[in-house]
């Protein structure tokens, strides 16, 4: 049996892939989600440390890459625990919640508040939430 560790490791080697550079993500996939939450577009556009509205208050049209297409992985993170927990994203978004996480703020006012940081913090949340109900 010892003879069949190399051949494992070097087919587990074989199948892995590079680290993958981030990807661009259409603003049509991004304003999608948000829409479905109903954020506000500022404030979805802040989410993302995006582009502002255009000068006449129009969506801009652009691709999400790097810290965007990151940030815009973990929403969409977000909203599938939230579907899985709730049914839909928009209602628990913006209700205030007693969390200590959340200091009685809204997750989306947490996410607004803190960026990344806080968008990691609702997503660990729920990934926390997701795993008590699977007990």
């Amino acid at each position: 049996m010892p003879g069949r560790r190399p051949k494992v490791a070097k087919k587990l080697a074989a199948n892995a892939s590079p680290k993958a550079e981030s990807p661009s993500i259409t603003g049509v996939a991004f304003w999608e989600l948000v829409d479905s939450w109903k954020v506000p577009d500022e404030a979805a556009l802040r989410l993302i440390a995006g582009p502002p509205l255009t000068e006449a208050g129009k969506r801009p049209r652009f691709r999400l890459t790097g810290e965007q297409a990151e940030r815009f992985i973990l929403l969409r993170e977000i909203d599938r625990h939230l579907v899985d927990l709730f049914g839909k994203a928009a209602t628990w978004l913006v209700h205030s919640n007693p969390a200590p996480e959340f200091s009685g703020r809204t997750p989306l006012e947490h996410m607004l508040r803190n960026g990344r940081r806080g968008i990691s913090d609702v997503l660990h949340f729920l990934k926390l939430q997701t795993f008590k109900a699977s007990l």
